[in-house]
Formats: structure tokens, sequence, C-alpha cells
């Protein structure tokens, strides 16, 4: 055990020693500024939590004082995307690849969000529960596995159902994968649950045997609620609101002409399938192992 950790030390000591001259620490900035924290008040980041995420801000950052012009950037790990649109903003070409599902689900919200009529998307949420309340016999969406079975109320879990019968409908690709992602990103505050580190915590009114529990996640929201108040938090962005706008004037760019590129597979996998050479700049948070 002793030599095997000894090994490990020089093969670190080794790899910082040849990179020691191209590092940097940078003081001046806080955590704040780094975490997905700083992005809480922006357009689209603020639509969904995010915590593993690190902030736009940073992104650009690193790209307007270490890139004297935009190129191509790539995020091996690419989460929910940060580093791809807010290099994006900038002007840069960007690629990511993404292992998690969730990762590209909001890689592609993103994309969605560029292109879709956001007359329609207003007219959709208007006339939303009226149509939903018109289905009798919604599919069943949602396949519970074990740790989720019982999370939702009756009355939300019945209404998950009709709403995704109603997407499953929707011809329009942009606008469906939007209200998809509303959804989505609401499940939490809707579930008798909350994410604890790897884990969910139960709420003691959830109908599952929970012996001694006492936690009580306070307000359970109704889907309906949370889902209008997502949709009039989207469509407040888009409609470029000046405290809420969603592109900067410095950031007035033809994003259909530079569309970020999403591979969805293990980078372990779909690095070696990519050009030597082919990028200019590369920001990256690599998943860690904790379990």
């Amino acid at each position: 055990m002793a030599e095997t950790i000894k090994l490990e030390t020089l093969e670190r000591d080794k790899l910082y020693n040849h990179f020691k001259d191209k590092i940097e620490t940078a003081n001046y900035l806080n955590r704040q500024f780094v975490s997905f924290q700083a992005n809480k008040k922006e357009p689209i980041y603020r639509w969904f939590k995010f915590k593993e995420g690190f902030s736009s801000a940073l992104v650009k950052y690193f790209l307007k004082k270490y890139a004297q012009k935009p190129g191509k950037i790539l995020d091996p790990f690419a989460g929910a995307g940060t580093t791809l649109f807010a290099a994006q903003e900038l002007g840069w070409d960007s690629y990511g690849i993404e292992l998690l599902p969730v990762g590209t689900f909001v890689m592609e919200m993103r994309q969605a969000v560029q292109n879709v009529d956001l007359n329609t998307l207003k007219k959709t949420k208007q006339n939303l529960w009226d149509s939903l309340e018109k289905i009798e016999n919604p599919v069943k969406h949602i396949e519970h596995i074990s740790i989720t079975r019982k999370a939702f109320p009756d009355e939300a879990e019945e209404y998950i159902n009709k709403f995704l019968t109603y997407c499953s409908k929707i011809e329009n690709h942009e606008l469906s994968v939007i209200l998809k992602f509303a959804a989505f990103s609401v499940l939490e505050e809707i579930s008798f649950t909350r994410k604890d580190g790897q884990y969910l915590r139960w709420d003691h009114r959830a109908k599952r045997n929970l012996k001694g529990t006492s936690f009580d996640k306070g307000k359970v929201y109704s889907f309906k609620d949370s889902l209008n108040s997502k949709l009039n938090q989207i469509i407040d962005d888009l409609s470029g609101n000046k405290q809420t706008s969603l592109f900067d004037e410095a950031s007035k760019l033809d994003f259909k002409e530079i569309p970020a590129k999403i591979i969805e597979g293990s980078c372990l996998e779909e690095l070696p399938k990519l050009k030597n050479d082919f990028f200019d700049f590369i920001i990256t948070s690599p998943p860690y192992c904790n379990r």
C-alpha cells in the first residue's frame, strides 16, 4: 500500500512539474463568481438547478483574457452546456461531449430557445390548461424506479402524464422541447423529495413506509402553479425585458450560423474521433469519483 501511494505521489508531482510554468492561481476570483451561483440571475441559467456547474461569467472571463479572437472551443464534460453557450455568445464555434441524458436535454433546450417563436409559446401557455382538461385517458409516461415511486402527489402525477401526452402531439419540435423542459425543471418543488448529495430526502407526507422520519421539506407546490411560474419566467426572459434580457448588446450574434455541437456519449470514446489540433481552447470541469 505504501509503495502504491508513493508511486501515485511521484506521478502527480511529475504531472505538476510538467505544467507548473502554465499554472496560475487567480486569488481575485471568488466562489460566487466561479460557481453556478453566479448564474442565478442570468436568463436561461436561472431556469434550472445545476449545482455541479460553474458560471457563464467565468467562461467569458477566461475567453476574453486568454484568447485573442474567437475560434473553436471544446468542453469534453459539457454538463448543462455552460461553456458551450457562454462561448457561443462571444462568437465561438462550440463543441461539447456529455454522457448524461439530462445534460444533453438541457443543451437541446438551449438550442430550441434560439429558434422558437415567442408568440406561439405565449399562445400555447394561454390555452394550455383548457387543453389538458380535455385529455381523459392520458398515456402513462412516467415509469418509476424504486427510488422515485410515490415521489409525487397523485394529482401532480396525473397532470404530468396529461402534460406529456399533450407535448407528444405537438409537431413544433422547439416548442415541445421547451414545454417538456419547463416541467422537468419543477419536478423537485412539486414532489415529496429534496436532493441531498447523491440521494433523495423524503418528506414525512409521502405515501411510503418511512419509519422514524420527521423531515418536512416545506410547501409542496401544485404542478399547475409551478409550471405557470416557470413558463412565465421563460417567456419573460425571451421577451428581452431590460432587467432580464436574454442577450446583452455585445452578444447580438446570429446564433443560427454557429450552433453548438453536442455529442452525446463518453469522452473516452468520442475524443479519439476528433481531429488533432482542431480546437483553440478547452474549458472543462471533470467529474470526480465520490463513491
